[in-house]
């Protein structure tokens, strides 16, 4: 009995500093434990809008306009409007179509309600 609550207290304990790591470092926030893994194991040719950052991109919540958002961001690399009322920035791209760093924020009427980071693998 003393071992499992051992265990379980172990597990806790490493679960507590890996989430407190995730959320201090802005690179694991948005790319994740995965993506950061992926990164390193695979080659990437991302290419960012010119003023893109990840600082910049965390400043982005659900609730902005398409305008709070280009005065933080910048222009986007492209714009997708994929209906009426659903648009998408794109901030990120692969020039060889190859495996690439998602970085997008989906809008609904001008506002945004999603933003979208993975590590896309062609």
């Amino acid at each position: 009995m003393r071992r499992v609550k051992s265990l379980v207290l172990s597990v806790l304990w490493i679960s507590f500093i890996l989430w407190g790591i995730k959320y201090a470092s802005e690179s694991l926030r948005i790319k994740g434990y995965g993506g950061l893994l992926l990164e390193s194991i695979i080659q990437d040719d991302t290419e960012f809008a010119q003023d893109y950052t990840d600082k910049r991109f965390l400043m982005i919540v659900p609730g902005m306009t398409d305008s709070q958002v280009l005065d933080i961001m910048g222009e986007p690399l492209s714009k997708w409007n994929l209906n009426d009322s659903l648009t998408r920035f794109s901030y990120s791209k692969s020039p060889s179509f190859n495996h690439y760093q998602i970085r997008q924020i989906h809008f609904k009427n001008r506002v945004v309600v999603k933003c979208h980071s993975q590590f896309y693998i062609d």
